[in-house]
């Protein structure tokens, strides 16, 4: 025996009040880090990767698609990057070689040849082509 549509009791619930009542409730579940002085629970951080970006001492990441939180090591890097700057210690053939390195490091990391790799030199903005 089927069921009748009009016994069927269908939610009034708009897709974003269900979105916002789940993303509140699954934050409001996780205890933020730094506030127990008992060690963090592994599952909680399977990859051990958590203390590694200070940003999650402040926040909740359920995801980064676009404006990823920075990892401490790109922090480090970033600042000695603008320190060689600042003093105009930089050339564009140290920055080449690097970007080259990179594409052979990532090429052999996905099993592709170094050509297959394509670098930019910077991050594109809003309008470019």
């Amino acid at each position: 025996m089927g069921l009748d549509c009009d016994t069927i009791k269908i939610m009034s619930v708009a897709r974003r009040s269900f979105m916002t009542a789940s993303a509140a409730g699954f934050v409001a579940a996780i205890q933020p880090p730094g506030t127990s002085a008992a060690p963090m629970d592994p599952r909680l951080d399977p990859l051990g990767v958590r203390a590694d970006f200070p940003v999650v001492d402040l926040r909740i990441y359920l995801n980064s698609a676009y404006i990823a939180p920075v990892h401490r090591e790109g922090i480090v890097a970033s600042h000695a990057h603008l320190e060689a700057k600042s003093k105009g210690s930089l050339n564009v053939g140290s920055l080449i070689r690097t970007n080259t390195a990179v594409r052979v490091q990532f090429a052999r990391m996905i099993n592709a040849t170094p050509e297959e790799i394509a670098a930019r030199f910077r991050t594109p903005v809003f309008g470019d082509s």
